[in-house]
């Protein structure tokens, strides 16, 4: 019964050394990996500000290249604001020309009635010459 016990005090103590052997060979394995880690980590710091520093100008790029797009949008609809105002002063001018010309053609009329007007006077006048004149030949003949 003894010699039981002392095989089984054996036997547990035997795990217990294999399991204390697996815990101290598992915590180097991760004492290892903790310094390669610690080794690495200011690297990846360094590369983590570098990024956050290239992702920063990127942003900055990027709300300039916004801006100028918006100013050129501005630029662009205040030229077509120009060739609207263009656009409707040509229309404008166009009317214009259109009521002169009807203006035109009145005042055409107007002066062709007085020339008609003036043409008929200047034949009384002309009837009214020969008639002196025929008048004057007879009176001269008498």
């Amino acid at each position: 019964m003894l010699r039981r016990e002392q095989q089984k005090l054996k036997g547990a103590l035997h795990l217990g050394k294999r399991d204390a052997e697996k815990v101290v060979s598992e915590r180097r394995d991760l004492s290892r990996k903790v310094e390669d880690l610690e080794l690495i980590t200011p690297a990846m710091e360094r590369e983590l500000s570098e990024v956050t520093g290239k992702k920063q100008v990127s942003m900055v790029e990027e709300n300039l290249l916004k801006l100028r797009q918006k100013q050129a949008r501005d630029r662009l609809l205040s030229q077509e604001a120009g060739t609207v105002t263009l656009e409707t002063l040509r229309q404008l001018v166009e009317e214009g020309f259109k009521e002169r010309g009807v203006e035109l053609d009145l005042q055409k009329e107007v002066i062709q009635a007085q020339l008609r007007q003036a043409t008929q006077c200047c034949q009384k006048i002309r009837a009214e010459v020969k008639e002196r004149l025929r008048k004057a030949q007879k009176l001269k003949k008498k």
